[in-house]
Protein backbone atom coordinates (compact mmCIF):
# COMPACT_ATOMS: atom_id res chain seq x y z
CA UNK A 1 0.00 0.00 0.00
CA UNK A 2 1.09 3.61 -0.61
CA UNK A 3 -0.92 4.95 2.42
CA UNK A 4 -3.23 3.55 4.72
CA UNK A 5 -6.71 5.24 3.99
CA UNK A 6 -7.60 5.62 7.71
CA UNK A 7 -4.31 7.37 8.40
CA UNK A 8 -3.07 10.84 8.01
CA UNK A 9 -0.61 11.28 4.81
CA UNK A 10 2.00 11.04 7.71
CA UNK A 11 1.93 7.18 6.48
CA UNK A 12 3.39 5.72 3.60
CA UNK A 13 5.35 2.55 2.25
CA UNK A 14 3.06 0.72 4.09
CA UNK A 15 3.78 -3.43 3.63
CA UNK A 16 3.49 -6.61 5.80
CA UNK A 17 4.37 -10.28 5.06
CA UNK A 18 3.09 -13.24 6.46
CA UNK A 19 4.86 -16.68 6.63
CA UNK A 20 3.18 -19.74 7.64
CA UNK A 21 4.80 -23.06 6.68
CA UNK A 22 4.10 -26.63 8.39
CA UNK A 23 5.23 -29.83 7.28
CA UNK A 24 4.92 -33.43 8.51
CA UNK A 25 7.24 -36.27 7.59
CA UNK A 26 5.72 -39.71 8.82
CA UNK A 27 7.95 -43.10 8.51
CA UNK A 28 5.04 -45.12 9.26
CA UNK A 29 5.80 -46.91 12.36
CA UNK A 30 8.83 -45.66 12.93
CA UNK A 31 8.72 -41.93 13.23
CA UNK A 32 6.76 -38.72 12.84
CA UNK A 33 8.36 -35.24 12.36
CA UNK A 34 6.49 -31.79 11.80
CA UNK A 35 7.73 -28.06 11.77
CA UNK A 36 5.92 -24.94 11.69
CA UNK A 37 7.11 -21.84 10.82
CA UNK A 38 5.26 -18.71 11.20
CA UNK A 39 6.13 -15.24 10.90
CA UNK A 40 5.34 -11.65 9.93
CA UNK A 41 7.07 -8.57 9.18
CA UNK A 42 5.83 -4.91 9.09
CA UNK A 43 7.49 -2.37 7.46
CA UNK A 44 6.03 1.90 7.14
CA UNK A 45 6.92 5.05 6.59
CA UNK A 46 6.43 8.07 8.91
CA UNK A 47 7.17 11.36 8.11
CA UNK A 48 10.98 10.78 7.45
CA UNK A 49 10.88 7.67 9.82
CA UNK A 50 11.30 4.52 8.36
CA UNK A 51 10.05 1.80 10.81
CA UNK A 52 10.73 -2.18 10.56
CA UNK A 53 9.47 -4.62 12.88
CA UNK A 54 9.21 -8.59 12.54
CA UNK A 55 8.71 -11.64 14.78
CA UNK A 56 9.00 -15.48 13.97
CA UNK A 57 8.41 -18.97 15.72
CA UNK A 58 9.73 -21.74 14.57
CA UNK A 59 8.50 -25.50 16.17
CA UNK A 60 9.80 -28.91 16.20
CA UNK A 61 8.45 -32.26 17.07
CA UNK A 62 9.78 -35.67 16.84
CA UNK A 63 8.43 -38.56 17.98
CA UNK A 64 9.41 -42.23 18.33
CA UNK A 65 6.39 -44.32 17.28
CA UNK A 66 7.92 -47.24 17.97
CA UNK A 67 8.13 -46.78 21.64
CA UNK A 68 5.46 -44.37 21.59
CA UNK A 69 7.48 -41.58 23.23
CA UNK A 70 8.91 -37.59 22.16
CA UNK A 71 12.96 -37.80 21.25
CA UNK A 72 12.88 -34.17 20.58
CA UNK A 73 10.74 -30.45 21.39
CA UNK A 74 11.57 -27.18 20.08
CA UNK A 75 10.92 -23.72 20.12
CA UNK A 76 12.83 -20.84 18.71
CA UNK A 77 11.44 -17.39 18.59
CA UNK A 78 13.01 -14.55 17.56
CA UNK A 79 12.00 -10.33 16.84
CA UNK A 80 13.06 -7.12 15.83
CA UNK A 81 12.69 -3.55 15.49
CA UNK A 82 14.36 -1.11 13.80
CA UNK A 83 14.22 2.44 12.55
CA UNK A 84 16.02 4.88 9.88
CA UNK A 85 16.32 8.07 9.88
CA UNK A 86 18.52 11.39 8.68
CA UNK A 87 19.19 13.46 11.80
CA UNK A 88 21.01 16.21 9.65
CA UNK A 89 21.16 16.77 5.66
CA UNK A 90 24.67 14.69 4.87
CA UNK A 91 24.11 12.25 7.71
CA UNK A 92 21.83 9.03 8.01
CA UNK A 93 21.56 6.99 11.54
CA UNK A 94 19.79 3.28 12.02
CA UNK A 95 18.97 2.15 15.42
CA UNK A 96 17.66 -1.45 15.81
CA UNK A 97 17.18 -3.96 18.66
CA UNK A 98 16.81 -7.40 18.16
CA UNK A 99 15.64 -10.43 20.57
CA UNK A 100 15.56 -14.60 20.74
CA UNK A 101 14.45 -17.24 22.66
CA UNK A 102 15.20 -21.26 21.59
CA UNK A 103 13.89 -23.89 24.03
CA UNK A 104 14.37 -27.37 23.15
CA UNK A 105 13.76 -30.65 25.60
CA UNK A 106 15.41 -34.51 24.30
CA UNK A 107 14.08 -37.72 25.27
CA UNK A 108 12.47 -38.10 28.40
CA UNK A 109 11.73 -34.25 28.53
CA UNK A 110 15.31 -33.56 29.54
CA UNK A 111 15.84 -29.68 28.73
CA UNK A 112 18.58 -29.64 26.16
CA UNK A 113 18.72 -25.80 25.21
CA UNK A 114 17.73 -22.59 26.88
CA UNK A 115 18.82 -19.52 25.10
CA UNK A 116 17.94 -15.87 25.42
CA UNK A 117 19.26 -13.02 23.78
CA UNK A 118 18.91 -9.14 23.11
CA UNK A 119 21.02 -6.96 21.12
CA UNK A 120 20.91 -2.94 20.85
CA UNK A 121 23.15 -1.50 18.15
CA UNK A 122 23.16 2.26 16.08
CA UNK A 123 25.31 3.07 13.35
CA UNK A 124 25.58 6.74 11.73
CA UNK A 125 26.97 7.37 8.29
CA UNK A 126 27.83 9.83 6.51
CA UNK A 127 27.38 11.09 2.89
CA UNK A 128 30.63 11.66 0.89
CA UNK A 129 31.83 15.01 2.10
CA UNK A 130 34.27 16.96 0.04
CA UNK A 131 37.17 18.34 1.91
CA UNK A 132 39.47 20.95 -0.17
CA UNK A 133 42.77 22.36 1.11
CA UNK A 134 46.07 24.30 -0.35
CA UNK A 135 49.00 23.28 -0.50
CA UNK A 136 52.05 25.06 -1.10
CA UNK A 137 55.22 23.65 -2.52
CA UNK A 138 58.46 24.24 -0.66
CA UNK A 139 60.74 27.18 -1.77
CA UNK A 140 57.79 28.01 -4.51
CA UNK A 141 54.22 30.63 -4.46
CA UNK A 142 52.72 27.92 -6.62
CA UNK A 143 49.55 25.75 -4.87
CA UNK A 144 47.87 23.26 -5.58
CA UNK A 145 44.55 21.95 -4.80
CA UNK A 146 43.50 19.09 -2.62
CA UNK A 147 40.54 17.28 -2.98
CA UNK A 148 39.63 14.30 -0.68
CA UNK A 149 36.68 12.93 -0.56
CA UNK A 150 35.89 11.39 3.25
CA UNK A 151 33.03 9.49 4.66
CA UNK A 152 32.88 8.77 8.01
CA UNK A 153 31.19 5.39 9.91
CA UNK A 154 30.48 4.86 13.71
CA UNK A 155 29.03 1.94 15.01
CA UNK A 156 27.76 1.23 18.52
CA UNK A 157 26.38 -2.32 19.80
CA UNK A 158 25.42 -3.83 23.00
CA UNK A 159 24.49 -7.79 23.50
CA UNK A 160 23.43 -10.19 26.31
CA UNK A 161 23.21 -13.41 26.17
CA UNK A 162 21.76 -15.76 28.83
CA UNK A 163 21.14 -19.51 29.22
CA UNK A 164 20.62 -21.62 32.40
CA UNK A 165 22.77 -25.07 30.36
CA UNK A 166 26.33 -24.19 30.46
CA UNK A 167 26.49 -21.19 32.21
CA UNK A 168 30.21 -20.25 32.34
CA UNK A 169 30.19 -20.69 28.54
CA UNK A 170 26.64 -18.84 27.34
CA UNK A 171 25.76 -15.64 29.36
CA UNK A 172 27.86 -13.13 28.76
CA UNK A 173 27.71 -9.38 27.79
CA UNK A 174 29.35 -8.09 24.43
CA UNK A 175 29.88 -4.69 24.09
CA UNK A 176 31.72 -3.62 20.37
CA UNK A 177 32.20 0.59 18.95
CA UNK A 178 33.87 0.98 15.60
CA UNK A 179 34.72 4.32 14.03
CA UNK A 180 36.23 4.72 10.19
CA UNK A 181 36.89 6.98 7.45
CA UNK A 182 37.17 6.36 4.00
CA UNK A 183 39.42 8.88 2.14
CA UNK A 184 39.21 8.95 -1.78
CA UNK A 185 42.14 11.40 -3.44
CA UNK A 186 41.87 9.55 -6.74
CA UNK A 187 40.53 13.47 -8.22
CA UNK A 188 44.00 14.45 -7.41
CA UNK A 189 45.73 12.56 -9.98
CA UNK A 190 45.80 12.46 -13.74
CA UNK A 191 47.16 9.40 -15.33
Amino acid sequence: LESLPLFTKNFSGVNTLLELNQTETLQKGISRNTSGKYGMTFNFKYRKLNIGSGYRINKTENMNLQQNVRASLGTDQSWNLNFNFDPWKKWHSNFSYSGSKGLAYAAGDKLSKDDRSHTVSSKFTSDTMKLRKNFRFPFSKKKIQIDQNVRYNFDLSATLKMSSLNVANNNYQLYKSNFSMNFDMSSNFRW
